[in-house]
């Protein structure tokens, strides 16, 4: 607080990633001057034109991921709110009888809060979800595109954000995403998104039941999305240094 204190007092242009960011900035500080949004971009066209159907397989069978599958990248942090993911599998499969997975990448460990990720654990084992969620933990970065672009859906259910870099990287791929309803995500959202209540399993459950099967496995890069981005950040670079 202390800090964040002192960059608004004594800062000469200060760039946050989003207006949300601005609008959380502005309820806590009154110097608002020099104040900009940059909405910052994955470019990681090079990195995704390399994944073959080769590629995927073989990594898709590394990790026994098989069939259709909700695919979630996120620390295991507990703003990222994992519980809520957890609880509509729950209702999927143990309610809907619905054979779907969840596949999960991301540091397991939160120093912050170091029982967490034991707690989502039990979680899985008291409500005999071992078979449908599958957790890897830190992967390698290619391996965990490879997973996203042959996911059915990437699914994105932080309770907190700036800018969302795997929202980004869907969009990029043009991946069907199901978002909270946090004002971040808002901002991000594109036409192949759905939104959900935060706190909601129930929704999200019947969300992802309805998009699974019209969802893609198959990815193409957005050009025309990237475009757009690259043209919105030049503009927001200009007003930055004043061009």
């Amino acid at each position: 607080n202390k800090l964040q204190k002192y960059i608004a007092d004594n800062h000469t242009r200060l760039v946050l990633s989003s207006y949300a960011a601005l609008e959380d900035y502005k309820s806590l500080h009154k110097n608002i001057e020099d104040v900009f949004v940059c909405h910052f971009i994955s470019d990681i066209r090079d990195k995704i034109q390399n994944l073959d159907e080769s590629y995927i397989k073989t990594i898709s069978d590394k990790y026994d991921v098989k069939g259709d599958y909700v695919f979630l990248s996120n620390q295991f942090w507990i703003h990222k709110n994992h519980t809520i993911v957890l609880k509509a599998m729950n209702r999927i499969i143990n309610v809907h009888g619905k054979d779907i997975t969840l596949v999960c990448t991301g540091n397991t460990e939160d120093y912050r809060n170091k029982d967490y990720f034991g707690s989502l654990c039990d979680y899985i084992n008291e409500n005999s979800l071992n078979e449908n969620i599958k957790i890897l933990g830190l992967i390698d970065r290619n391996e965990q595109l490879a997973l996203m672009a042959n996911a059915n859906i990437v699914i994105q259910p932080s309770l907190f954000e700036g800018w969302n870099t795997s929202v980004e990287e869907a969009k990029l791929m043009t991946k069907r995403i199901i978002m909270s309803d946090i004002s971040t995500h808002k901002e991000q959202m594109y036409e192949h998104s759905v939104i959900f209540g935060r706190t909601d399993y129930d929704e999200l459950a019947s969300i992802i039941i309805e998009n699974i099967d019209n969802a893609q496995k198959t990815f193409k890069i957005n050009e025309q999305y990237f475009k757009k981005c690259v043209e919105n950040y030049q503009s927001e670079l200009d007003k930055l240094f004043n061009i």
